[in-house]
């Protein structure tokens, strides 16, 4: 719903008063206009997120996850807070692994053509090391501790 106000008094009756044919409500004097518009396709934002979000979800994804994440666990460090070299090599095998996965995987969806080029540039900013590092400590937390947890309580 959008607000155009040119003058600060409207009554309710004012209020009431609709244009029909565009739900628009005017005062007598058209000093505030209040333009009710609905929104009938999704953006493109939401159009990627959600082809991202049904590709994440699958069983195939959150498999290639588990595997990488029991393959190097074992490597990361909850106690120190400096980076070793390692971190890196893993995160670049992550970060190729899963955007190989998800562009293999928007291959085969419909809307891939008309979503192509942001898709591919959406993904270049989901590659936060930081974020990276942290699921990687926490797997390693829950595997030496033996607590329970699935791949969506830890911090990804």
């Amino acid at each position: 719903v959008y607000l155009y106000e040119l003058n600060k008094t409207m009554s309710n009756e004012d209020i009431m008063k609709s244009d029909s044919k565009r739900n628009n409500f005017h005062s007598e004097d058209d000093g505030v206009i209040l333009v009710q518009s609905e929104i009938s396709e999704p953006s493109n934002f939401d159009k990627i997120v959600g082809c991202i979000e049904d590709i994440v979800i699958e069983d195939e994804f959150q498999e290639l996850q588990q595997t990488l994440l029991d393959k190097h666990y074992i490597h990361f460090d909850e106690n120190l807070e400096e980076n070793k070299f390692i971190y890196t090599e893993i995160f670049e095998e992550y970060t190729s692994r899963v955007e190989t996965f998800i562009e293999t995987e928007l291959k085969f969806e419909e809307r891939k053509s008309s979503l192509e080029g942001e898709v591919f540039d959406m993904l270049f900013t989901l590659t936060d090391f930081m974020a990276f590092k942290e699921m990687f400590i926490d797997y390693k937390i829950v595997q030496e501790t033996g607590l329970s947890a699935s791949l969506s309580t830890l911090a990804l």
